[in-house]
């Protein structure tokens, strides 16, 4: 009869009126059923609380269960368990609800676990029978019983009937939400639990009864919690560059603060180079569109700036085959992600492939800068951006430089700030570092060593101009960082004869102890995106002398009041800066009052929610 009503009423072949999760009117519904001798009422919206409350008991008597179903259920609570015991009944729902809003119901094994131990750990003294019923045929018992070997676990398998009479007999009651388990509440007095998260936390009123969570079943439906979604980002080599920290930030933070499932896929595989690798979170999917050495061989000996004839054999021959292949791959990965993110805003003309997915492009850097500076490929990577749904800016500079100079990505633009984790980079800044070199008075720049982009030669210089001024116990300066342009910066140095006073340290991997002992933090560059250097500094309380360069310094500093800004290649004035820094206490309690306060833009929390709000 249950299926006969059913198609009856999905194919309209009896007149059907339908009561769904909480009707703003009843009165059309109502007078549709009266004017109808023959008709069908499906739904489960409940129309009114107040009188299915007041005539509960009537209804249980109505609809009580058989004797022989109650008889076959009190003899298997009485042969498992005894007045001592407590009883908790766990409603394992499978089958439609892998699907059913998203599956945000749709719970694993290792979570019922979770939540079943968090629920005897409630009494510590006690025994317990777990009966476990479930609509799932592969269920995996034995996971189960090895997980609770401190309880008996009991699998009734009886009809739906049997096992609702069942959980309804149970002292506690755990399963998603549900009208099952709450129907099984309704009839005992069991108290019910709905789980609404993976490894979620239970306490002394975790448990609500019927009359708690009947008139709230509504919100379980109209308003459920967004279920997570599956994160790809796409980046075309993982490195050891700002962007690239940037990165790691970004997965390790969504991966902490968010249930989202997050995968990495590297265009070119170049794992000597992978100096970030072990940041990444060891749950996450690592993926290569391109792994062949031979197609890698020139891209990773350009890396070490080494020249040969080999780049017009790599351009014309070697590129098209890695293109191929990376769109074969891209195609193959992208498949069942609901987030496409590519972080150096290199896949544009790839990407318009993934129409379901969200795609979400990052661009890091003065888009004047880089249209100054390579204008036809500035043209051709903007040309892409349309094919994507956001472009995130990574400072308000940079956002109106977009607009200013490319109207047409006006509806795409989004300003979200560089993701820092501030617990983390605490952390990191107390571990001992085992070079005594930093037990020295310094000052430091943590930069690539690309004098392209970054402006190291101004910074040396300046340092020079402090050296002829006889400040008494000058710190040293040490640069932390790796590049193309270190033998360029050791000739300026040696030229400059400051052996010895200007350190190259090379690439450090946690350079945070290093930032936390420095004097202070400098950076020297011609344009950037937003420096993730001087958001870390703001974090690590450290006074901060900083190029005034398109685009980030200012508004990560405040304009000048949370570190000093200079214009960029004034070595003298970077020389002032510095030696001012470093003697002038006042100002010293200035700048450190103003960061602490506006370091709270940055804070991971912030970026995030505004990255999912995207999503």
């Amino acid at each position: 009869m249950y299926l006969v009503g059913k198609y009856a009423a999905k194919y309209k072949i009896l007149p059907t009126v339908t009561y769904g999760l909480i009707e703003t009117s009843t009165q059309e519904k109502e007078n549709f059923t009266l004017s109808h001798h023959n008709l069908i009422i499906e739904g489960w919206g409940v129309r009114h609380y107040d009188l299915f409350l007041k005539y509960k008991s009537e209804i249980l008597e109505l609809f009580d269960f058989k004797q022989e179903i109650h008889h076959k259920v009190d003899k298997i609570i009485s042969t498992t368990s005894n007045e001592d015991t407590i009883k908790i009944g766990v409603h394992i729902r499978r089958g439609d609800y892998q699907t059913f809003f998203n599956g945000i119901y749709y719970f694993y094994d290792y979570s019922f676990i979770h939540y079943i131990r968090q629920t005897m750990n409630l009494f510590p003294d006690k025994r317990f029978t777990i009966y476990i019923c479930s609509n799932d045929n592969n269920l995996k018992k034995d996971y189960y019983i090895k997980g609770l070997s401190n309880a008996q676990v009991v699998f009734p398998n009886g009809n739906a009937g049997e096992d609702l009479c069942l959980l309804s007999k149970c002292d506690y009651l755990i399963g998603p939400p549900s009208s099952y388990s709450l129907i099984a509440s309704m009839y005992g007095k069991a108290k019910l639990h709905w789980m609404v998260e993976d490894m979620g936390t239970i306490d002394s009123t975790s448990f609500k009864t019927f009359e708690d969570l009947f008139t709230t079943f509504d919100n379980f439906w109209v308003n459920p919690p967004q279920p997570p979604k599956k994160v790809l980002f796409l980046i075309s080599r993982f490195l050891d560059g700002g962007i690239d920290t940037v990165l790691v930030e970004y997965i390790n933070n969504l991966c902490n603060l968010t249930k989202h499932r997050v995968s990495l896929a590297i265009m070119l595989k170049m794992p000597e180079y992978e100096v970030f690798a072990n940041r990444l979170p060891k749950n996450i999917n690592i993926y290569y569109l391109v792994q062949n050495k031979y197609l890698t061989w020139y891209k990773r000996s350009k890396i070490l700036n080494h020249k040969h004839t080999f780049s017009f054999l790599d351009e014309i021959i070697i590129n098209p085959i890695r293109r191929i292949l990376t769109a074969f791959r891209l195609f193959q990965f992208t498949k069942g992600h609901d987030v496409i993110i590519d972080f150096d805003s290199t896949f544009g003309s790839l990407i318009n492939f993934s129409s379901k997915a969200k795609k979400i492009c990052f661009f890091h850097f003065s888009f004047a800068k880089e249209y100054e500076r390579e204008p036809r490929h500035m043209k051709r990577r903007v040309k892409n951006m349309n094919n994507y749904d956001y472009v995130v800016t990574l400072s308000d500079d940079m956002q109106k430089e977009a607009l200013e100079m490319f109207p047409n990505l006006h509806n795409k633009l989004i300003r979200i700030y560089n993701s820092i984790n501030l617990n983390r980079i605490t952390v990191q800044a107390k571990e001992e570092v085992f070079d005594s070199r930093i037990n020295e008075q310094f000052i430091l720049a943590v930069e690539r060593l690309e004098e392209t982009q970054k402006d190291l030669t101004s910074l040396i210089d300046a340092y020079k101009e402090l050296t002829k001024r006889n400040i008494h116990n000058l710190p040293k300066l040490f640069i932390i960082g790796e590049g193309k342009s270190r033998s360029v910066l050791e000739e300026h140095i040696h030229k400059l004869e400051l052996e010895g006073h200007v350190i190259l340290l090379g690439f450090i991997e946690n350079p945070y102890p290093w930032m936390a002992k420095a004097q202070a933090i400098v950076h020297s560059s011609k344009f950037e995106g937003l420096p993730t250097v001087l958001i870390e500094a703001l974090m690590l309380d450290k006074l901060i002398i900083s190029s005034d360069c398109p685009t980030g310094p200012a508004e990560i500093l405040k304009n000048g009041k949370a570190g000093i800004l200079v214009p960029v290649g004034d070595i003298v004035g970077f020389a002032d800066a510095i030696e001012r820094v470093l003697s002038d206490k006042t100002l010293q309690e200035s700048l450190q009052t103003e960061l602490r306060q506006h370091r709270k833009l940055f804070m991971a929390e912030n970026s995030i929610s505004a990255l999912e709000q995207l999503f």
